[in-house]
């Protein structure tokens, strides 16, 4: 997953997160109502309604599709989505998998990504295109029910599961997204960590400046305590940059991500090349000679979610393809953009494994401990890219949080309003009773204390947390690896497959909403590739928390 992976889409995905969550509180509250007894009704019948599907649009006329991208600039949003800080993990997840089956893991996962990625497409279009039909037959053309082009992840999972549908969806996302900041946080504290270790470095021998491989004699303990404290020094500053409501002063960061990621690999490679090439009066080893072709499994399991990481974006997928101007060339753009992103990858990985060997960090940054401005330079453009985006990626979450906390204010002032009726009401009838006359009710003002600090406090909150998982996690690779294993292989092989298939079912119903609960049956009607998706998303999950689990019990003891 990219450091830059919302920038280019902002102004879409920022409104659409906010109405899709907007929708949601609405939906929620809509429901408290009519599951009263009084309110049921054959309309009811319906599990999803049109505010329960899509985001606000107009019935009156269809809307317009602005600011449509072409196919050139959707495969640059899909690569600035996939190419990011995780690619400085590449090295070291092919140091675990091995030069050979690293390249061949990342190809299978490449193939079932696109794949998936596919079924989510037509999930989105096979859906509307039901829903026209059924506004067609049901002649509602004078109060038409328009399908807008936007739609997130969240829609596709609400319509065809219901309720339960998007709250998995929200909840893969919201862990990814805390995920991701809390790995972005460690990336933030480890590079700073190691330009001072640099400048020490520097100050006690300069020419220690020029080795890429440093001996120190602080154990593993000592370095997660130091990472970690960095992490809680940068968290108030990712506090209160996420709690700035108009994202458009994070629209910088966008040029600021892609340069400094590219400029990042360049260094890698140039001074990777320089410091590591053997030379006729060294005794250094030539390239790969202590490298694995093929690791071990319980390596394996580490790894996978460094490239999951980088690959697993689909829930980012819809909001490009719904602003294509060409949206029937998107399976061919996905399949051409996350190819050539594998290569490019797949060859930085594979150099940067061989250049380091078993040294190779989980950062491979951090293997260039040159003192020289322009990698000093590189270095704090990265962090301060990504800590530019770290709000931009928590911004989903804040939302999700803060109307979640809004929904429930309103729950408890309807219900204080109801106990403060109740006794208003008693005290008057027990009133009228002793002095048998009707006094002047006067009536009791209804508490409308407001949170005035929500959205700050939602942003600690998350922020918390995310300084908590990295705290508990303060290594980049595995923290990562555990975002990309777990959340994002849930977004991407798990549920697409069951929607696709849940759809296909409903085109055999006359009614659309018949159902929309996840029964058993759907995973025996599931076809040959769809269950197998499902069955590779479910295991790789159970196999990377298993594996994490072990390497961290293994770190700290």
């Amino acid at each position: 997953m990219s450091s830059t992976e919302w920038k280019d889409l902002l102004q879409h995905i920022d409104g659409e997160s906010t109405a899709t969550t907007r929708t949601t509180t609405s939906a929620s509250l809509a429901q408290l109502r009519d599951n009263h007894p009084s309110n049921n009704n054959n309309n009811n019948n319906h599990v999803i309604e049109k505010n329960d599907v899509f985001d606000d649009v107009s019935t009156n006329q269809h809307p317009q599709r602005d600011n449509q991208i072409s196919d050139w600039e959707a495969s640059v949003s899909l690569a600035k989505a996939i190419m990011g800080a995780g690619s400085f993990a590449l090295p070291w997840a092919f140091s675990k998998m091995g030069y050979i089956t690293g390249p061949i893991f990342m190809t299978l996962l490449l193939t079932m990504s696109v794949y998936s990625i596919q079924l989510l497409v037509q999930c989105c279009s096979l859906l509307r295109r039901k829903l026209e039909q059924q506004q067609q037959q049901q002649h509602q053309q004078s109060q038409s029910f328009l399908i807008p082009q936007q739609c997130s992840y969240v829609d596709v999972a609400r319509s065809t599961f219901g309720t339960t549908g998007a709250r998995c969806a929200y909840i893969a996302s919201m862990s990814a997204s805390i995920g991701v900041c809390g790995s972005y946080l460690v990336f933030i504290a480890s590079n700073i960590e190691s330009l001072l270790e640099t400048s020490t470095l520097q100050d006690k021998d300069p020419s220690t400046s020029t080795s890429t491989t440093i001996t120190t004699t602080q154990d593993t303990t000592t370095t997660f305590t130091r990472t970690t404290t960095w992490i809680w020094m940068i968290l108030p500053v990712a506090v209160l940059l996420s709690s700035i409501r108009d994202m458009k002063y994070f629209a910088m960061a966008s040029f600021l991500g892609d340069l400094s990621v590219i400029l990042g690999m360049v260094v890698v490679m140039v001074y990777g090349i320089m410091d590591t090439t053997p030379t006729n009066n060294s005794s250094q080893s030539w390239w790969g000679d202590n490298c694995v072709a093929v690791g071990s499994l319980r390596d394996m399991a580490l790894a996978f979610g460094s490239i999951g990481y980088l690959f697993l974006v689909h829930f980012l997928v819809i909001p490009i393809e719904s602003f294509m101007e060409r949206p029937q060339h998107f399976p061919k753009v996905a399949t051409v953009t996350f190819t050539a992103c594998a290569i490019g990858s797949g060859i930085f990985g594979i150099v940067g494994y061989l250049m380091f060997e078993t040294e190779t960090e989980q950062i491979v940054l951090l293997n260039v401990r040159h003192g020289s401005v322009f990698v000093i330079a590189v270095k704090v453009l990265l962090c301060i890219d990504l800590i530019l985006t770290y709000p931009v990626v928590m911004r989903p979450s804040i939302v999700i949080l803060e109307e979640s906390m809004d929904l429930w204010w309103k729950q408890r002032q309807v219900i204080q309003q109801k106990k403060t009726s109740i006794e208003a009401t008693t005290t008057t009838t027990t009133h009228s009773e002793h002095h048998h006359h009707h006094p002047k009710v006067t009536a009791v003002a209804s508490t409308t204390t407001t949170l005035d600090g929500r959205h700050f406090f939602a942003c600690t909150i998350l922020g918390v947390v995310a300084a908590s998982a990295s705290s508990f996690i303060p290594a980049f690779g595995i923290l990562s690896g555990l975002v990309g294993g777990v959340s994002q292989t849930f977004l991407a092989f798990v549920l697409p497959p069951l929607m696709w298939t849940k759809i296909q079912q409903q085109q055999q119903q006359t009614n659309l909403h018949r159902s929309s609960s996840l029964s058993a049956s759907i995973l025996w009607d599931l076809p040959i590739r769809e269950k197998g998706l499902v069955v590779c998303g479910c295991v790789l999950i159970v196999w990377t928390l298993h594996s994490t689990w072990t390497e961290l019990r293994t770190t700290t003891t």
